[in-house]
């Protein structure tokens, strides 16, 4: 078994409320990422072989400007901008056995590209005001990412190609379809399910052994807030979350098509009066399969979350 770990900073965001009825958020996030090592051989025509590594990295981040704006008591729409930007650096070294020639092509791929996302949402209220609940939808259409690609081709260390820019490539995100639901029991209990599809087939991308096909996600969890009464209002004295989750993911490999599922705990805790909220998080999940001779990995991720809010107007979480 092979065993590694990393530290990564997946968030930074900034949350302001314009109006009554208007909000606004600022985020840096990594959007996606390309991670992968491969090695095969191949046949020169020669009579002797030939092996293929191919070790490719990177990835996009985005930065986003999202809104929302309550149209009425129940409905707020919602919208999302993303910038994506980033590079895939994709590196084959080609060593021939029966020459004992090497040689090492890189290509370097860089991508821009505005990205939008629309949401709705409907907030209920039950008769006796202790339930509530929120269903929401998301959408986000089909997006073509142009790329600028350079190549460098190096042959027994003398270089015979330097940055040498190809033709323009592109690659399709798909359109993504998601629904939720939450309840709300006395603002204390939420029980909250999400489910998300997205359209990679109509990509059309298909490679040796690869091929995309649609994925689905959904998962559900429960959030339980001990609350403490002040005055005339509620306060939020520590929380607790747990949930699972099971991913068709969009890559169908040698005919298999790859899964993830697992779990997660967390819990959460306003500190510094109220001002500053900590959460973290536990996911525990497994992704991929031992069949087709591919690989199945176990992962644990840890998760920590600080937010620093209402610095001006509140010391804590509040519900009216």
């Amino acid at each position: 078994d092979n065993s590694n770990g990393d530290f990564t900073i997946k968030r930074l965001a900034a949350g302001f409320k314009l109006s009554n009825r208007w909000g606004t958020t600022v985020a840096l996030s990594p959007y996606s990422s390309v991670s992968y090592l491969v090695g095969r051989s191949k046949d020169n025509g020669a009579g002797s072989g030939a092996t293929s590594v191919i070790d490719g990295n990177g990835g996009l981040n985005q930065i986003l400007i999202g809104n929302g704006y309550r149209l009425s008591k129940n409905v707020s729409l919602g919208i999302n901008a993303a910038y994506l930007f980033g590079s895939v650096k994709q590196t084959e070294n080609l060593f021939d056995a029966g020459s004992q020639s090497a040689i090492a092509t890189t290509l370097n791929s860089y991508y821009t590209k505005l990205n939008l996302t629309y949401g709705l949402q409907y907030i209920g209220v039950t008769k006796s005001k202790k339930t509530e609940y929120h269903l929401g939808v998301i959408y986000s259409p089909r997006n073509t990412i142009d790329g600028e690609t350079t190549i460098t081709a190096i042959s027994n260390g003398t270089e015979i190609v330097k940055d040498e820019t190809l033709d323009p490539r592109s690659f399709t995100l798909p359109a993504t379809y998601g629904v939720g639901l939450s309840v709300t029991r006395n603002q204390r209990l939420t029980f909250a399910t999400d489910f998300k599809y997205q359209d990679w087939e109509a990509t059309n991308y298909q490679r040796q052994n690869v091929r995309l096909v649609n994925s689905q996600r959904i998962s559900a969890g429960v959030d339980y807030s001990k609350l403490r009464a002040d005055k005339d209002a509620l306060f939020e004295v520590y929380n607790l979350q747990a949930g699972v989750f099971y991913n068709n993911s969009h890559i169908r490999m040698n005919g298999e098509q790859l899964t993830e599922y697992g779990f997660t705990i967390g819990a959460g805790k306003p500190i510094g009066r109220g001002r500053i909220n900590l959460n973290t998080a536990l996911e525990v999940g497994t992704r991929g399969t031992t069949k087709q001779s591919l690989i199945k990995e176990n992962y644990v991720q840890f998760t920590l979350i600080v937010s620093y809010r209402d610095l001006w107007y509140t010391k804590g979480r509040k519900y009216d």
